[in-house]
């Protein structure tokens, strides 16, 4: 299984909040290589950004994100992912660069606890419930 973790499941992660546990069993799964995990290098800027407005410093902050890194597969994204998030249906551009961003990389899920925003998305979107069944359907085969 190939995701792209939305940002705020990985500031779930990060800041502890109310789904951090949900959150770390992702996490978890993606330090295994029990599945493949990726995040854009344009979310580093967004997480940087909302670390350092959480209070964390920026050596701390630069810290998390290099150990996301370390955790998760940063994807690039492209002038093409851009375009097509310009234009697509999706009412969110940051939302619809990750989509766009997941589709070219051919990922087969984006993981956010905000799936209303994913309605639209060439990717399909599913939140941790739906991540916990379809990893459970991975283990038994």
């Amino acid at each position: 299984m190939d995701l792209l973790i939305d940002t705020n499941v990985i500031l779930d992660f990060l800041l502890k909040r109310l789904a951090f546990a949900k959150a770390a069993y992702v996490f978890e799964c993606c330090e295994q290589g029990v599945i493949k995990g990726y995040f854009t290098v344009s979310q580093s800027t967004d997480i940087f950004y909302l670390l350092r407005r959480e209070g964390a410093t920026a050596i701390q902050a630069n810290a998390l994100i290099a150990t996301l890194a370390e955790t998760l597969q940063p994807l690039d994204n492209s002038v093409e992912d851009m375009n097509k998030a310009l234009t697509s249906d999706m009412a969110d551009y940051e939302d619809a660069l990750l989509a766009q961003t997941a589709l070219r990389a051919n990922l087969t899920y984006i993981l956010t606890n905000n799936l209303k925003d994913f309605s639209n998305s060439p990717v399909t979107a599913i939140g941790y419930d739906e991540f916990e069944h379809h990893f459970q359907l991975l283990v038994e085969t």
